[in-house]
């Protein structure tokens, strides 16, 4: 259910946020009402539940069906060696309701396929996919375009991250974008620096926070480039044979 004012406790939490014009009561109001499905509880999904949630964001769904395991914790900063063979999810929720007592979880334990997506993201508004993985990209994004759902995703590749927006306003979807990117990808560096999932993560929850307040224009038609080699971070368009105007 729908709520048109904040509480007390939600007031004093959120009050930078009431305080800035951009944002304000109405934003905030938003933003408690907003249900987002974040999918993959590692290292670019952590820092975007974290920024979610510090956002006020009143329900926050994670999937994920992986454990922890050893070679997990360099980028995936939430959890610790303690944590070895525990489902993500759980740890997650469990760690996030400790800071975040005002926001919903939801988890799922599962691996998203084509059997299950359209009823895992059915009752959401916004999903985040953060699985760095085409595959699942293209089974979500299908799902998103017929449920008409918002759908935003990172690509981290060596040293360069890609993010995007789809189907936002019924805009372009993942295949048009994942046509321009393919060559790019194919000229990457192998291996990454921890730090970067940590970026794009971030960059991440803050297009989602754009679009669930209708902060300026959001990314769909186009892609955000963080180049952590050269430290350039810059917006450009992507080119579509289905897209003739963005």
């Amino acid at each position: 259910m729908s709520s048109f004012v904040l509480n007390e406790h939600e007031i004093k939490r959120y009050d930078g946020q009431l305080n800035f014009a951009e944002i304000g009561n109405a934003g905030q109001i938003k933003l408690k009402n907003s249900k987002i499905v974040v999918i993959g509880a590692g290292g670019l999904g952590i820092p975007i539940i974290q920024y979610l949630s510090a956002s006020g964001v009143g329900t926050i769904c994670i999937i994920d069906y992986a454990v922890i395991n050893y070679d997990n914790i360099q980028n995936q900063t939430l959890y610790s060696v303690s944590d070895f063979g525990k489902l993500k999810t759980i740890v997650a929720k469990n760690n996030f309701e400790k800071v975040f007592n005002l926001v919903s979880y939801e988890i799922f334990n599962i691996k998203v396929n084509n059997e299950n997506c359209e009823s895992l993201l059915k009752n959401y508004d916004f999903v985040v996919d953060a699985t760095n993985n085409d595959y699942i990209h293209c089974i979500v994004d299908k799902v998103c375009n017929k449920m008409k759902i918002t759908y935003i995703t990172g690509i981290l590749s060596g040293m360069i991250g890609y993010i995007s927006v789809f189907n936002y306003l019924q805009g372009i979807d993942y295949n048009d974008f994942n046509k321009w990117l393919t060559n790019k990808l194919n000229n990457s560096k192998p291996g990454f620096a921890y730090a970067t999932y940590g970026i794009m993560g971030t960059f991440m929850a803050m297009e989602s926070i754009r679009g669930i307040i209708n902060l300026n224009k959001s990314l769909f038609g186009k892609v955000l480039i963080l180049d952590f080699e050269q430290y350039k971070f810059f917006v450009t368009q992507f080119k579509s044979e289905f897209v003739n105007n963005l």
